[in-house]
């Protein structure tokens, strides 16, 4: 049996609309993940300066402060970026990608929104690795 300490899979979700914030942290909970969320970009700046968080998961279209504009402070923090909206244009893409997110969603997409976390959780975990590959 391997010692070595389980990858805690912290979550910080930031989502102005409560309804669908309370569905996703239920969600991830259930599929269990630690999740802290708040509805404000603000909050969850503060957060992210006093908390380590393997994955931010954030609404790009909030009130005051888009998901854009949270992107450096949230690779500066180490942590992986999810950016969801229900709506992006090809430039917000283009730019979400180029300033580091690690995945841009559609909202309604839960099961891909699994895929990714799967993938940023366990990508570099052997016990997942293909064994083709060696």
């Amino acid at each position: 049996m391997d010692n070595a300490p389980e990858k805690v899979k912290k979550i910080l979700l930031i989502e102005d609309e409560a309804e669908l914030r309370m569905s996703l942290r239920a969600y991830l909970k259930a599929k269990g993940y630690v999740v802290e969320d708040t509805n404000s970009p603000l909050e969850a700046l503060e957060k992210i300066r006093k908390e380590k968080y393997a994955v931010v998961i954030s609404d790009n279209q909030m009130p005051g402060i888009s998901g854009l504009s949270l992107i450096p402070a949230i690779k500066k923090s180490g942590a992986k970026l999810i950016l969801m909206s229900g709506f992006f244009s090809p430039a917000q893409v283009l730019q979400a990608n180029r300033d580091g997110a690690d995945k841009v969603l559609v909202k309604q997409s839960l099961s891909e929104l699994d895929r990714v976390l799967f993938d940023l959780f366990y990508a570099d975990d052997p016990m997942f690795k293909d064994d083709k590959a060696s």
